[in-house]
């Protein structure tokens, strides 16, 4: 049996949610559609401005296009992507609804899992367990398609126990 009490930080929530971001098929679809969506308008954009513009003025603004489009490729995940994730989190702050807890209590035992937070409560059969993730800050136990456990590694007394509760898992 593995016991863990914790805190997570919104930069473990944040990280976890980069992370899902990378690993996730359908986020990352929407995101292509995102990412390249503003250039594709300006590709149209500057078809149109053929026709309207003759000359100089038409290189320009093909120029500036192509720089709009640039800038928004290279910085699509800066420039939107972390912005969003924290205000979504100052948001979840401010009402109240943050998805994790002051302290968290991890149970692993030889059946299930079970969490405990400031915020509710949960048992999970191993057999519910989808996957498990290791970056190189936390270990994520995804237990539904978008819903993991956040294990920090600073939690960990060290990395042999870390590998000591993955290897308990899968064997579960």
């Amino acid at each position: 049996m593995y016991k863990f009490e914790y805190a997570l930080t919104e930069d473990d929530y944040l990280e976890f949610n980069k992370h899902f971001q990378r690993t996730s098929t359908s986020q990352q679809r929407a995101h292509a559609i995102n990412r390249f969506g503003l250039p594709i308008i300006c590709a149209m954009l500057g078809f149109y401005l053929q026709h309207a513009f003759e000359g100089t003025m038409f290189w320009v603004s093909i120029g500036v296009l192509v720089v709009v489009s640039l800038i928004w490729l290279m910085g699509y995940t800066r420039l939107v992507l972390q912005p969003m994730m924290r205000r979504m989190i100052r948001n979840l702050k401010k009402e109240g609804r943050l998805p994790f807890g002051e302290i968290e209590i991890v149970t692993f035992n030889d059946s299930h899992i079970h969490k405990a937070t400031s915020v509710g409560e949960r048992t999970v059969a191993y057999t519910a367990v989808e996957r498990v993730d290791s970056t190189t800050n936390a270990t994520y136990i995804y237990i539904g398609s978008m819903e993991a456990l956040i294990m920090p590694h600073r939690i960990f007394e060290s990395d042999q126990q870390r590998a000591d509760l993955l290897r308990f898992i899968v064997g579960a």
